[in-house]
């Protein structure tokens, strides 16, 4: 049976054989969905990662046919069984009042009751502060929250959104916008439609208005104060700043990992990772009259981190990483990146027993609302400096990137030019990519250039300094003689350019990169830097090939 270690190694294989599972088992009886996370034993989560199928209820094997029992092992993986729990949507009391609107911070509606729900008052938590895409308007400024906090059968869109109570602002911050979503979102991973899958999404946005109100008019002067990319006591990396969104849909490596939220009830937690791909029962939707449950599928399924605090427990005293009232925060990685949108928990069970948290990935949030959030560095999908049309601006011209899939490269050193490549070059290419890929670290490095290399490569165009220190350090040159010896050109890669070096190349855009690329592009130059110079100015790597056997040797010796 495969262990953690080799589910990592070839994540790619283990979430084809996580497909065939669900292509095996959803016909099954009972079979609610398949996923993958940490196995569950006992109502606590081990630390192995298996093939998870969701049931809405467990069986004996007796009461089971042989072909309808799932194996504990499929394709050498291992599986775990788990009931789909009822999960709500979480609210409570609490007041405190803050000057500048931020994330983290208790917002408050007037919400009529319903069969589920007596409270004719919603709690709940300002995730962040969002913008509508495309637009750069000073008054493009909203709250994003939970759609469950903000709607109900009678109440809804144009209701106005209080801070921190009804009484606690006259006027309010600003009218609940309609388009929110309680329910099933069909999103395109990547774009991509082989790679489309339904997500629960529970969302909303209210708009904040800014702007001075005086004799029933709006001035141009602020009112409101707002401190977006902020969430209130975040203190993570020494910071209470988002760096970035980040999506972590279908990502094996993200099992386990270390997050955070700030809630309204039981402000900053850590919690771990337990599935990208849980599954819950949720309560009906929030602004229908007597609908049905919902079956909420690829959530974030979450634990509370036990060894963060010094009574393994909350500041309520219980092992939980959210409370009621939570509903709305922001879900971010150790890096400050925003991941999810915290939505729900497991219902109460036994006293004492860790209660999973839900939250809803956090891209197709922020496509079925049409909007982005502000960030500190990042230019990732669905960050405000997003260079694809998600962002504040337009889609950028992604001419300069490469290679492009139509097996073509971007190819000279005066301007930029696509050249194809034919058919022989472009097997040598793949070829070499194919033993590149065949160790761990090339793995990890491939990926990273194939999510960041947008990022850098528009800081490489646009931004001035960045711009004007590849440019300097003959940046074109140096790439164009990479691309020569990747073709099969030249027998190696020159060590210097013009009298300019290629260490002195590469110490230089590391510098300028530290500076003003996002927080994921910095952490990889620290990770990376020492080796990187250290091989460098040893001189023993000139070539492809004497990379990948560098690769290979480092992983054999490991």
């Amino acid at each position: 049976m495969k262990t953690n270690a080799d589910i990592l190694a070839d994540q790619d294989a283990f979430k084809a054989a996580v497909k065939r599972a669900r292509a095996a088992f959803q016909a099954f009886d009972g079979v609610l969905g398949v996923g993958f996370g940490l196995r569950e034993k006992g109502e606590q989560f081990e630390d192995d990662i298996a093939i998870t199928v969701y049931v809405r209820e467990k069986k004996s094997e007796d009461a089971l046919a042989p072909a309808e029992r799932i194996p504990p092992v499929f394709e050498d993986y291992p599986t775990d069984v788990r009931v789909v729990r009822r999960a709500h949507g979480e609210a409570c009391d609490n007041a405190t009042r803050f000057a500048k609107i931020k994330g983290g911070i208790q917002i408050m509606g007037k919400r009529s009751p319903t069969a589920h729900d007596s409270q004719k008052e919603f709690q709940g938590t300002l995730g962040c502060i969002v913008r509508k895409r495309q637009d750069l308007s000073r008054d493009n400024v909203y709250l994003l929250t939970n759609k469950h906090v903000l709607f109900s059968p009678e109440l809804g869109a144009d209701e106005t959104v209080f801070h921190p109570t009804l009484t606690g602002d006259r006027e309010g911050l600003g009218p609940v916008q309609s388009g929110g979503l309680y329910g099933i979102h069909r999103y395109k991973v990547d774009g991509r439609d082989d790679l489309a899958d339904d997500f629960f999404v529970d969302c909303a946005i209210a708009r904040i208005n800014i702007d001075c109100k005086c004799w029933g008019t709006r001035c141009t002067k602020d009112d409101i104060e707002i401190e977006e990319a902020k969430i209130v006591d975040l203190q993570l990396n020494g910071v209470d700043t988002i760096s970035d969104v980040r999506s972590v849909i279908g990502d094996v490596a993200m099992i386990g990992k270390k997050v955070f939220k700030v809630g309204r009830t039981t402000g900053k937690t850590a919690g771990t990772v337990v599935s990208v791909t849980g599954e819950l029962t949720a309560d009906p939707e929030p602004d229908k009259t007597n609908p049905a449950f919902i079956i909420g599928p690829n959530t974030l399924e979450i634990i509370f981190d036990k060894t963060s605090t010094p009574n393994g427990l909350n500041c309520h005293g219980n092992p939980h990483f959210t409370e009621k009232g939570d509903s709305g925060s922001i879900i971010v990685d150790e890096l400050n990146r925003v991941i999810g949108l915290h939505s729900h928990r497991d219902q109460v069970r036994a006293a004492g027993t860790p209660l999973s948290s839900h939250a809803c990935h956090i891209l197709p949030v922020l496509e079925t609302l049409g909007i982005c959030i502000p960030v500190t560095t990042g230019t990732s999908t669905g960050s405000s400096k997003a260079t694809d049309g998600t962002g504040l601006l337009p889609a950028v011209n992604p001419a300069g990137d490469f290679p492009l899939p139509d097996g073509q490269i971007i190819f000279t050193e005066a301007a930029i030019e696509v050249v194809p490549i034919n058919a022989e070059e472009e097997q040598r290419m793949r070829a070499l990519l194919d033993e590149f890929r065949s160790t761990e670290k090339g793995r990890e490095l491939h990926e990273f250039f194939g999510f960041y290399r947008r990022e850098i490569g528009y800081l490489v165009r646009n931004h001035k300094l960045v711009k004007a220190t590849w440019h300097r350090h003959k940046g074109p040159a140096f790439l164009t003689h990479v691309l020569n010896h990747f073709k099969g050109e030249i027998d190696r890669v020159p060590g210097e350019v013009d009298g300019v070096s290629a260490i002195t190349l590469v110490t230089r855009m590391f510098e300028v990169l530290r500076t003003y690329a996002s927080n994921p592009v910095r952490a990889f130059i620290e990770e990376h830097e020492d080796e990187v110079m250290r091989l460098m100015q040893s001189g023993e790597i000139t070539t492809a090939r004497d990379c990948i056997a560098y690769l290979q040797k480092r992983e054999a010796t490991a």
